[in-house]
């Protein structure tokens, strides 16, 4: 898990999924929890070749509420051409405004034709 500080102004946070290599077709969720990792304060469900799924997704406001929450981002993708390219570059970008804050991120090589990767950060304030 990686932690993501931010600031408290009144420019919004963001979190964006994002293939950066490969030929695949993921399907993906946006998930906001509480501080205990309980209860989800917002949920985003996506799909990599969708126009609207590109875009950044705002997160709740105000800012400051998001201190020590966590964005859970859990996707499910498979390779649409694993013959000629098994190769994948996936991350969760989490932005304020349009300065990007943190990224997890993986990449390789798809053994099967599917795969499930969950990735976490916890926000935290300045």
């Amino acid at each position: 898990m990686q932690t993501v500080r931010f600031q408290n102004t009144n420019t919004p946070l963001y979190a964006k999924f994002n293939v950066k290599k490969g030929i695949i077709s993921a399907a993906y969720s946006i998930a906001l929890f509480d501080k205990n990792g309980q209860d989800i304060i917002f949920y985003h469900k996506g799909k990599n070749n969708s126009p609207i799924s590109e875009s950044l997704i705002e997160l709740p406001t105000p800012v400051s509420s998001n201190h020590e929450r966590f964005v859970r981002c859990i996707t499910d993708f498979k390779g649409m051409d694993t013959a000629q390219n098994k190769t994948y570059h996936i991350s969760l970008e989490i932005y304020q405004g349009n300065s990007l804050l943190g990224t997890v991120e993986q990449e390789g090589e798809l053994s099967y034709n599917q795969k499930c990767l969950m990735f976490f950060s916890k926000l935290m304030e300045v």
